[in-house]
């Protein structure tokens, strides 16, 4: 996508500056179809397991590898898009079982990490 290309550059020319910094960015890509608009954002692979939320506005599949969220494809489902995205930038996980309910926003799906006091 354009804003791969984009980042990547950048990298790139910190690179050829002597600052070493690993790209890491998550990948993402949209495009409008008539009235659809496709929204994806991760990486999924055949044979990832997937929940699927419909609703009357549109449809987003969730991929799952080995129990971690791994991407997000939407269909005029923004909102998913939006949540989901932000989810794999900030390397969260999610509730698998409830990301099913396409009512309940993905931000509220967000596993937080267990911290464990010392003492």
């Amino acid at each position: 996508s354009v804003q791969n290309a984009i980042d990547q550059g950048k990298v790139a020319a910190r690179t050829i500056l002597g600052r070493l910094e690993p790209y890491d960015s998550v990948p993402f890509f949209w495009s409008d179809q008539g009235d659809l608009r496709l929204q994806m954002a991760g990486v999924s692979l055949p044979g990832d397991e997937t929940v699927v939320r419909r609703g009357e506005d549109g449809i987003s599949i969730l991929s799952f590898r080995e129990g971690s969220f791994r991407g997000i494809t939407a269909v005029n489902r923004p909102r998913d898009f939006m949540a989901g995205r932000r989810v794999l930038t900030r390397r969260q996980e999610l509730d698998r079982a409830g990301a099913a309910d396409p009512d309940r926003p993905i931000r509220d799906l967000v596993i937080e990490a267990s911290t464990t006091a010392a003492g």
